[in-house]
């Protein structure tokens, strides 16, 4: 009978719990926009039923290539290795804390060339991270103490690439620099866009034009966060992303197309004559007529709207990140945050219900008030402080999906369909593939600590 009455009482207090949040939630999912007017999210609604239809994809047969036949670098050393690039006997990426570091493509050696911002806290190697293994998921922005290092205290390198034997890369608030690998120093190509604005922006990534060397085509994310709340852009379905055109001599820029659903990678098919744009919330690669974004140089005309460019081959069954061409044999590969090789995660069925997103994404942030108010008051506990910065970044919603299905996508392009895909079941959100002159395939992620290696023979 006392062990009924302890369920019963448990029972009682788990369904008032649940009640109540709910109560609550949906009351501040009702308020005026007022009331958050530091918390601006009004999420759009957007079909996403093709993430149910996987069994079209049957040729695709889904694998664990990236864990068994991967060799991993750096691991608890390389903190989100986003972008990767070739040049001579190294591959440099750029990790968590604004470092640009680089691996030798022979023994593996990894060294730090440079660091964003010189400051003690940006330059301390470990961060406090917790020691973790290759298959343990690692949120970058709020692991230890690291939670309080944001991107704009030590910037992030989220684009890589070579030209002409010379490294660039593009800082997520800052724009694009040129990098002297002899110096170990930064060159500054173009403004930065949060002082010339006024508000936030993530510049994501670049490519220069085949026939013009000094114009760049650079995608912009979102102009509505910084980085570190980029998941809410991604959670209401942002649509504030574009691209435009920047000419390094210059400096001057236009905008070619706006309208983008968290506009990422970018890349020239080899035909050299399109454009293509991963917009990751709509699971599809975005084409733009090569022509018509030179044409904006010679005159001003009408920009282009993103829902009225034409999609590139196959909808994607998950989130494409960055986008790399094979030079060697014309194919793409396409890094994917997680793979619906199964039908849809439970957020995807949030996408048409945008008052519950109001309502979750309100809480979190009431949530995130009242903690701060605790731990800058009350009770200093790391414990607190994460769990503040988890509200704030949106990272608790990395919990809705899987911590697994991570992919890389092989694409024709000619066609645009999808060759082959290399799966993970032990890790997701993989962001970039390259292939190096030895046809090796190099991987990173933005949220794990280490960069695979598929050697050409396992491809």
């Amino acid at each position: 009978m006392q062990i009924k009455n302890v369920f019963s009482s448990l029972y009682k207090i788990i369904f008032d719990t649940i009640f109540y949040t709910i109560l609550f939630s949906l009351f501040l999912g009702l308020l005026p926009e007022s009331f958050f007017s530091k918390f601006d999210l009004k999420p759009l609604s957007f079909d996403n039923d093709h993430l149910n239809k996987y069994r079209s994809y049957s040729h695709l047969k889904w694998n664990n290539d990236l864990v068994i036949k991967s060799k991993y670098i750096g691991s608890d050393v390389l903190h989100g290795p986003e972008s990767l690039a070739e040049i001579g006997d190294y591959i440099y990426t750029g990790t968590l804390g604004g470092k640009l570091m680089r691996i030798h493509k022979r023994n593996h050696q990894i060294e730090t060339v440079l660091q964003f911002k010189e400051t003690n806290r940006c330059r301390k190697n470990s961060f406090m991270i917790d020691k973790c293994s290759i298959t343990k998921m690692l949120h970058l922005n709020s692991i230890g103490n690291a939670q309080s290092l944001k991107s704009d205290e030590c910037g992030r390198f989220l684009g890589l690439r070579e030209n002409q034997n010379i490294l660039y890369i593009l800082e997520a608030s800052t724009g694009l620099y040129r990098v002297d690998l002899n110096q170990k120093k930064l060159h500054r190509l173009s403004h930065d866009a949060n002082v010339i604005e006024k508000k936030p922006i993530i510049f994501n990534d670049f490519v220069f034009d085949p026939k013009h060397s000094d114009l760049v085509y650079i995608s912009v994310s979102t102009s509505k966060r910084f980085l570190d709340q980029i998941v809410w852009s991604i959670f209401e379905n942002d649509l504030t992303g574009y691209v435009f055109a920047f000419n390094i001599t210059s400096g001057e820029s236009f905008r070619i197309s706006e309208g983008h659903a968290m506009s990422n990678g970018i890349e020239i098919v080899p035909q050299q004559n399109a454009i293509l744009v991963c917009e990751s919330t709509r699971n599809q690669l975005t084409r733009i007529d090569l022509d018509k974004a030179r044409s904006f140089l010679r005159s001003k005309q009408k920009v282009l709207l993103a829902n009225e460019l034409p999609v590139f081959g196959e909808m994607l069954l998950g989130e494409p990140d960055n986008i790399r061409l094979d030079p060697s044999t014309g194919d793409l590969y396409v890094g994917i945050v997680s793979w619906r090789h199964s039908g849809k995660h439970l957020k995807d069925y949030f996408a048409q219900w945008p008052f519950i997103k109001t309502c979750v994404g309100r809480t979190a942030y009431a949530l995130y008030v009242f903690f701060d108010y605790l731990n800058s008051n009350l009770i200093s506990m790391d414990s607190l402080e994460k769990y503040k910065n988890d509200l704030f970044t949106g990272h608790f919603i990395y919990n809705l999906m899987p911590e697994k299905d991570g992919a890389i996508a092989r694409i024709s392009s000619k066609t645009g369909r999808i060759v082959k895909i290399y799966g993970s079941d032990k890790f997701f959100g993989v962001s970039e593939a390259i292939t190096d002159h030895e046809g090796n395939l190099w991987f990173g992620s933005f949220r794990n600590s280490f960069v695979g290696l598929i050697s050409q023979k396992n491809l």
